[in-house]
């Protein structure tokens, strides 16, 4: 594994590989200096995870893509009316030009930025 990412040209953007199945850590292996106490910036990565959950919750009728930010959560009045699609599709009607903070999600969990 290690040398499959570190000889690889197109992956040496790889940080970590984390790979669990029910519960069992199968997988753990840290790259270019990285530590698993460290928080990392997944970009796109996010977006996937986050489909097929959201295709597992409509699947097991948890919610659907008319499903909005209001329902299961507390948000602002811009933010409770992006429904589940909106996200999908990433058609919020949010203003793209405004300032986006990675944090964001954090501190909506209530994590501080420096959790280990």
């Amino acid at each position: 594994m290690d040398a499959a990412v570190r000889d690889v040209p197109a992956r040496r953007h790889i940080q970590s590989i984390v790979v669990s199945r029910r519960g069992e850590l199968l997988l753990e292996r840290y790259f270019r200096d990285r530590r698993p106490t460290d928080l990392s910036n997944l970009h796109s990565v996010t977006k996937s995870v986050l489909a097929t959950l959201t295709g597992i919750g409509i699947g097991h009728g948890s919610l659907t893509l008319a499903t909005t930010l209001g329902e299961p959560f507390t948000v602002d009045g811009r933010k409770a009316g992006i429904s589940v699609e909106h996200l999908l599709t990433m058609t919020s009607g949010l203003d793209a030009g405004s300032p986006h903070d990675i944090d964001e999600p954090l501190r909506f969990l209530n994590i501080p930025r420096t959790a280990r």
